[in-house]
């Protein structure tokens, strides 16, 4: 018990110390629908998984955050588990979810495939999924920060955005 405990340590000591939230054009942008399967452009990436499309003015996605670091995401037997084969990676779901721009995932997301299981399963599981009070829950709360940094920057750009097009007009 001791050793895996000392592996996940580690593991997140090596996460943080990898950390760059600065967020990078993609190279080819592709529209933005609901059930993508996106990389967000900062380093360690970053997935989502979009549930659902909202237009309040601006479009935004509900998106389940996804991470490549298994032994500090996967929870338990019920966490949703990605196996993308194709592209050598498997993903787990995070208890954590939120509302992205259009224009931030069509410029800064690269779109990885599209989902084609129940999208209900990601966000039932990241709605209901309690954040442990132990190294994992540590993460996920990092995490939790490095998208309150991203998102704020994201919603930035909206305003910029929207501003920009009033001046023109």
């Amino acid at each position: 018990m001791k050793e895996g405990k000392k592996m996940l340590e580690k593991e997140f000591e090596k996460y943080k110390i990898s950390i760059n939230n600065e967020v990078v054009l993609t190279k080819n942008p592709k529209s933005v629908e609901p059930s993508d399967l996106r990389r967000i452009q900062v380093f360690p990436p970053i997935y989502t998984v979009l549930v659902e499309e909202h237009d309040i003015g601006i479009k935004l996605f509900k998106g389940v955050i996804l991470t490549e670091e298994i032994t500090l995401g996967w929870l338990d037997e019920t966490t949703p588990v990605l196996d993308l084969k194709e592209y050598g990676i498997s993903l787990v779901t995070l208890p954590l979810w939120v509302f992205f721009p259009e224009n931030f995932l069509y410029l800064y997301s690269e779109k990885i495939d599209k989902i084609n299981s129940d999208l209900n399963k990601f966000l039932d599981y990241a709605k209901k999924k309690k954040t442990p009070e132990n190294i994992q829950g540590e993460y996920i709360r990092l995490i939790m920060r490095r998208m309150v940094k991203i998102l704020k920057w994201a919603f930035a750009l909206v305003v910029l955005e929207k501003e920009s097009n009033n001046i023109i007009q």
